[in-house]
């Protein structure tokens, strides 16, 4: 099953530790992608994986 996460914080260091802890839990074959945006001080990092 292909799934996502969503990671948001105003904090960009934030955002990305937890990315990083969340994706440290996945094996490499089952990130399908990983997609970052950043608007008006929130950042954002979408992680789509198989489950």
């Amino acid at each position: 099953m292909i799934q996502v996460r969503v990671f948001s914080s105003s904090n960009k260091m934030l955002v990305q530790d937890d990315a990083n802890k969340f994706l440290a839990t996945l094996s490499d074959s089952s990130v399908v992608d990983v997609k970052f945006s950043s608007a008006e001080g929130t950042f954002d990092i979408l992680v789509t994986y198989k489950s």
